[in-house]
């Protein structure tokens, strides 16, 4: 039996432990309880007001002045002017006619575009003495059997004053109208 002695002194050394941790030790100092402490009421904080704003003050504005215009008044008001006739020319060259209500003064020019609004053809403008409301746009020949547009330009603004269509036709003889 002595084989198992370790184990018995095992045995009685967990138990001692096991009691002596659970006995309530008077070594330990013991200490009193103290009264809870007051912890400080949460203080009232004002609700943010609304300030007014500062009042909106005016400044002057300056009076309307009279400004210029880009570019001059045309000297014709086409705003009245109707196509008038158009036509072959010997060359290979066509003309445009424009009719206005008052005498034609001061220098034009005409740009015809074809049906993609590309601008193909360059035209001077004159006028005939013996029809001074007419204003005769000629140039280079840009196609036929198509529709073209037309626009007369002042040459001092650069500001188009009057613009249309023409079907230009296959076939026409020389025009003999002025």
């Amino acid at each position: 039996m002595q084989r198992h002695r370790p184990l018995h002194y095992y045995v009685i050394f967990m138990f001692t432990l096991l009691i002596a941790g659970c006995v309530n030790g008077s070594s330990t100092p013991t200490s009193t309880p103290k009264p809870p402490t007051r912890t400080s009421l949460p203080t009232f904080t004002r609700a943010p007001t609304i300030t007014p704003l500062p009042t909106q003050t005016s400044f002057p504005t300056l009076a309307p002045s009279a400004t210029s215009t880009p570019y001059p008044t045309p000297a014709v008001d086409f705003s009245k002017a109707t196509f008038y006739t158009g036509g072959f020319l010997p060359g290979w060259r066509f003309f445009i006619a424009v009719q206005a209500e008052e005498e034609v003064k001061g220098n034009y020019n005409a740009v015809l575009q074809d049906e993609k609004g590309k601008s193909i053809k360059q035209y001077t403008c004159t006028v005939i003495p013996k029809y001074p409301k007419r204003l005769y746009c000629s140039g280079d020949l840009p196609g036929m059997e198509k529709w073209f547009t037309y626009t007369i330009f002042d040459q001092t603004s650069g500001q188009p004053v009057y613009s249309g269509r023409i079907y230009i036709p296959l076939f026409q003889r020389y025009s003999s109208a002025p």
